[in-house]
């Protein structure tokens, strides 16, 4: 349909990350030939990413030039338009240095908040110059943007002025975006944010961060859809078909390896809304296998036809001796494509570790790491070796903090 206008939402690519010391590069670079191929099938006129572009501050020149390159062809796929948001992730001075030069390619970026709500909107036109969409990319918002601390507030006093400062924000960027609307365009705007009621994965949680959840009241009903980035799993808020997250491209943790992975086509005809998911592909095998040391060799086996690199997490329901274990395992994946990431060995007593002491104040971490080892079957040398590793982590530790 001629008047229809296709928007892609994704978001949390987190170029750069590190599974078990693993680089994934090479499933990032998958990724991007896969989504220029959908860009090549639906040429939209916009491509969101709503934050996480990187998954550390300080990425490294690989994880640059991939995201640069993405960036720097998406236009000779049929991407007309790409609108990019920071993060907590991300670095917002990283994102924004290029802002300028990028706008030249129809590149908006918004890595943080300047006060300035008019440069989180865009409007967004097409290849003849016609305006087809109003863009709010409102950027991960820090509490230094939404709150004023005062000496002796609550918590609760800090929850609530926290809940009104992202209210009053994406209330500021909607007026802004009813000024320059003039056209009644579609207006979608963008965060990065913990919308309450949420599921989210263990790895969500462990990346959250201080800041509330929100409910999505927060957003006004001026937008016509709101894409958010922050949590991993795919989901619609609150049974708003409007309001979504389109998840991670891959998985980012071995928690996340039964989760259907996708990107979120948008088709709005004037004000109506279409959405459809396209599921993106796996480009390694990563599993988690549980069960008794020989049970756990069978399935090693089978994997071992599996016509792409697997990626293995195991957990143990037996009590061998760790060295038993891993002599049993690395033979068996020995020469494969198979590679064991993770190991959980088998512990008798699974109870919480209780701390033999009253005083916590006088523990040291060598002193918790050493009840811990009391509470697994190993061997004296690897108990051993584990306590010289853990040592001279400590050190090195300690090296960096006086840094």
């Amino acid at each position: 349909m001629e008047n229809t206008l296709r928007v892609i939402h994704t978001s949390d690519w987190h170029i750069g990350h590190i599974l078990h010391e693993k680089k994934r590069y090479d499933e990032f670079e998958q990724f991007f030939v896969w989504l220029n191929e959908q860009i090549e099938k639906y040429k939209p006129d916009i491509l969101l990413v709503s934050g996480d572009v990187f998954h550390t501050a300080s990425p490294s020149p690989v994880a640059q030039t991939i995201y640069y390159n993405f960036l720097a062809n998406a236009e000779k796929h049929g991407c007309k338009n790409v609108v990019v948001t920071g993060g907590n992730h991300d670095s917002p001075t990283l994102i924004d240095a290029p802002k300028e030069l990028l706008k030249q390619m129809n590149v908006y970026v918004c890595g943080a908040v300047t006060g300035d709500v008019s440069e989180e909107v865009f409007v967004i036109k097409n290849n003849d110059g016609k305006e087809i969409a109003i863009v709010c990319a409102v950027p991960y918002l820090r509490e230094k943007d939404l709150r004023n601390a005062y000496v002796g507030e609550t918590t609760e006093e800090k929850e609530k002025r926290l809940k009104e400062g992202f209210k009053n924000h994406y209330l500021q960027v909607a007026e802004k975006a009813k000024e320059l609307n003039k056209n009644n365009l579609p207006v979608i705007a963008m965060g990065h944010l913990f919308a309450a009621g949420a599921v989210t994965s263990s790895e969500d949680e462990l990346q959250i961060g201080s800041l509330s959840q929100v409910g999505a009241d927060i957003f006004p009903e001026y937008f016509d859809y709101v894409a958010l980035g922050h949590l991993h799993i795919p989901q619609k808020i609150n049974n708003n078909e409007h309001i979504r997250y389109s998840g991670s491209p891959l998985p980012i943790s071995f928690d996340e390896v039964n989760n259907k992975k996708q990107i979120l086509l948008l088709e709005f005809n004037n004000k109506d809304l279409n959405i459809k998911h396209l599921e993106v592909p796996k480009f390694k095998k990563i599993i988690r296998l549980k069960g008794t040391l020989q049970e756990l060799l069978k399935e090693l086996e089978e994997q071992k036809n599996s016509d792409c690199p697997v990626w293995v997490d195991l957990t143990l329901t037996s009590g061998e001796p760790v060295q038993t274990i891993n002599n049993a395992i690395d033979e068996c994946i020995k020469d494969s494509n198979v590679e064991v990431l993770a190991k959980h060995p088998y512990i008798e007593n699974s109870q919480a570790l209780t701390i033999e002491t009253k005083d916590f104040s006088k523990l040291t971490p060598l002193d918790v790491f050493n009840q811990i080892l009391k509470t697994k079957k190993y061997d004296e040398e690897a108990e051993k070796e584990l306590l010289e590793t853990f040592s001279e982590a400590l050190i090195h530790y300690k090296d960096e903090e006086e840094e």
